[in-house]
């Protein structure tokens, strides 16, 4: 059945704007990852996983059209070329204006995009907050023992960080549960994205 009303809709918008009361009531710290970043790890680490990326630029200039939030990033010292969406998010950030409290920044990526890599560091230089960074290595079949070795370093790296800013540790059977959980919404959002090109 269509929803003509879209009463879906609004009810996913207002979650979209309540998550920051559910957040503070959890009383769990509050890792802020980029929006390609993995979840699991969080999760299995204790913590909840945040993507400002995403809910931050459209809180302040989607919704809110607080046009000027970029200018907080680049009077901080972000170049203005950088993506318009990690400017708003830093800018939200870097102004304190940011919707959800933040505790640590994680955020992994490869070669590709640097501009993710640099304002990360940035916010968490400019607020004072742990950060940890997770590279993904760029390979084909020839490297790809390499990087699968190389990758497994870094979540072992990622795993340690989460236990020294959490308390709590990553076990292996945390994460299955966890890797479990997410699969599960990535089979849905697959089906909603299947249904939306039909």
């Amino acid at each position: 059945r269509f929803d003509g009303g879209l009463q879906g809709f609004n009810n996913i918008i207002k979650l979209f704007f309540d998550a920051p009361d559910r957040v503070k009531a959890s009383g769990k710290r509050v890792v802020a990852k980029w929006a390609l970043s993995p979840v699991d790890p969080i999760y299995a680490g204790g913590a909840l996983a945040y993507d400002p990326y995403t809910h931050e630029t459209l809180l302040h200039t989607v919704f809110g059209e607080e046009t000027e939030i970029p200018k907080y990033a680049i009077e901080a010292g972000l170049g203005p070329d950088l993506c318009p969406w990690n400017l708003a998010m830093a800018g939200a950030i870097i102004s304190k204006r940011n919707t959800m409290p933040i505790d640590l920044y994680s955020t992994a990526c490869g070669s590709w995009c640097d501009n993710v890599a640099k304002s990360w560091y940035f916010i968490s230089r400019e607020t004072s907050k742990p950060y940890h960074f997770i590279e993904i290595p760029i390979f084909d079949k020839e490297t790809n023992e390499w990087a699968v070795d190389y990758v497994i370093q870094e979540l072992e790296l990622l795993f340690n960080w989460l236990k020294k800013h959490t308390g709590q540790e990553v076990t292996d059977e945390a994460l299955r549960k966890e890797i479990k959980r997410e699969n599960k919404v990535r089979q849905v959002m697959l089906e909603i994205t299947e249904l939306l090109q039909a």
